[in-house]
């Protein structure tokens, strides 16, 4: 049936609209649907979208890892952290204070040394 549908478009050319395609076409020109679509695609859009901060607790000896996608910092609140992130040639050990940037999407492991940690990272 699908195949047949399929075949039917491309010989006329996607000229005729299918049932659903007509339900959808006029269901989206009604104010009342076409407001539910926005506030619809607001909400998954908040739901789906990343941090733009995003605060750890570690406690000694535990990691997190996450994708630097883009550009992020690392801010260390409290404690020592050591961070590895991939494609990089050096791991780096941070104190309170202590901050790093990352660039470029790659994935970074953050443990807390000897102490319970405190990181923000955040995203740009």
């Amino acid at each position: 049936m699908f195949v047949d549908r399929a075949a039917e478009d491309l010989r006329l050319g996607n000229r005729r609209q299918g049932l659903l395609d007509l339900f959808f076409e006029r269901a989206s020109q009604s104010a009342p649907a076409r407001k539910a679509a926005e506030a619809a695609t607001r909400f998954l859009a908040r739901i789906f979208s990343r941090p733009a901060a995003l605060a750890v607790n570690l406690g000694p000896g535990k990691t997190m890892s996450f994708t630097a996608d883009g550009r992020c910092r690392i801010d260390v609140k409290k404690g020592r952290v050591w961070v590895t992130a991939r494609g990089s040639v050096q791991d780096y050990a941070l104190g309170e204070g202590g901050r790093l940037e990352l660039a470029g999407a790659r994935r970074a492991v953050i443990t807390a040394m000897e102490s319970e940690a405190r990181v923000i990272i955040r995203w740009r």
